[in-house]
């Protein structure tokens, strides 16, 4: 199976139009569609990457992948019906998307695959919007009971790979180049929650302008900004209107080559060459900024 990206998130909300406005005002997303009572926002370079409906209460309901160009959603199907997963095949079911596959990861939680035309023969993109204006959805963090069952479903039924583990508790895996498009955190109390939704910025600078938008719009940073250790990449922690918490990054780690096996060399890396590897929990969680607050773990 050949899954190429992170697609896109989907929440529930008990107040649709506030989160829309939130993302809009806030993340500068722009909304693409309204389609059965579900409302579809995008960065205006690719397929949409939020996905807001009511519900009775906030949630993250799925997660979507992108199959690469040329798969064969029959062939995906089989392929996971050997694996013992059960999935629902829907033509055209939101924008941009050809086909659908759902189902469930070992824990119950929503996935969707996804068959979308090749970026490459799309029309012309939308104008931005406003606001941070990320360049795209980088990773979506889920809590689970059992993170090592989720590196072997992703692993060998989806075709992802792991890049890190912070002790037994935070799980990375890779699709494509990019340290990480999943991410899972151990946590007995909560599983099946969001820990964190991530979208990418181009760089410090345009991190720190985000700081300051947040700050004109009189949203906190809860965390940051840092360099994390596991990915290396820069950070700032925010809350959105449903109180998600979002992450916005800048210098990913990335793996482009798989053959060498190690992150594309970066001044600041730990390791040289930086592999993917088992990080102490007793070592911090960034390389410098504020320390980690106790909830993030949790």
């Amino acid at each position: 199976m050949n899954v190429s990206r992170i697609g896109s998130s989907s929440l529930e909300t008990p107040d649709v139009e506030a989160l829309v406005a939130h993302y809009e005002r806030v993340l500068g997303l722009v909304e693409v569609a309204r389609e059965d009572g579900a409302v579809y926002l995008g960065t205006g370079r690719d397929l949409p990457s939020l996905r807001v409906r009511a519900g009775s209460r906030a949630h993250l309901e799925r997660v979507s992948l992108v199959l690469a160009p040329g798969s064969s959603v029959e062939e995906v199907v089989r392929e996971l019906a050997g694996h013992g997963v059960t999935a629902a095949v829907s033509s055209d079911p939101e924008p941009g998307v050809v086909q659908a596959i759902d189902f469930d990861d070992p824990e119950g939680n929503g996935l969707r695959l996804v068959l979308a035309p090749d970026p490459a023969l799309a029309p012309n993109a939308p104008a931005r919007g406003n606001g941070i204006a990320p360049h795209k959805l980088g990773h979506v963090a889920r809590r689970v009971q059992q993170p090592r069952t989720m590196e072997t479903f992703f692993g060998e039924v989806l075709g992802f790979r792991t890049s890190d583990w912070i002790g037994d508790l935070a799980l990375f895996m890779r699709c494509n180049a990019d340290h990480h498009a999943m991410n899972f955190f151990r946590s007995a109390a909560d599983p099946g929650t969001v820990h964190h939704i991530a979208y990418q910025l181009r760089d410090l600078q345009h991190l720190g302008d985000a700081c300051d938008l947040l700050r004109q719009e009189g949203i906190p940073v809860v965390w940051g900004p840092g360099r994390h250790g596991a990915g290396h990449n820069l950070f700032v922690y925010y809350h959105d209107a449903d109180g998600h918490l979002i992450e916005l990054i800048a210098e990913l780690d990335t793996m482009l080559d798989e053959a060498l096996g190690y992150f594309d060399p970066r001044p600041w890396h730990v390791d040289v060459p930086q592999r993917p590897k088992t990080w102490p929990l007793e070592e911090p969680a960034n390389r410098w900024g504020p320390p980690s607050p106790a909830w993030i773990r949790r």
